[in-house]
């Protein structure tokens, strides 16, 4: 996360510890309905999945942490 921190465009440094984000990890999954096995049968070899999910705002909600310098949020 720190990598991520650095890419984005502020006056000030972002550190990974201003980020707010939030890791997801999945070892075991299942079929869904449209799938032509049977939904909610488990999935067969390794079935590891990492989510992460970043928000636009600091952890302290102040402030937001566009990518590019033209980024614009409504307020």
């Amino acid at each position: 996360m720190e990598d991520y921190a650095k890419s984005f465009h502020r006056n000030q440094e972002v550190k990974a510890e201003d980020q707010k984000y939030y890791v997801k990890i999945e070892h075991e999954r299942t079929y869904r309905g449209s799938d032509k096995v049977a939904a909610g049968m488990k999935k067969r070899e390794p079935q590891t999945q990492i989510h992460t999910i970043v928000s636009r705002r600091d952890v302290t909600n102040t402030y937001t942490l566009p990518q590019w310098p033209s980024t614009r949020y409504p307020k």
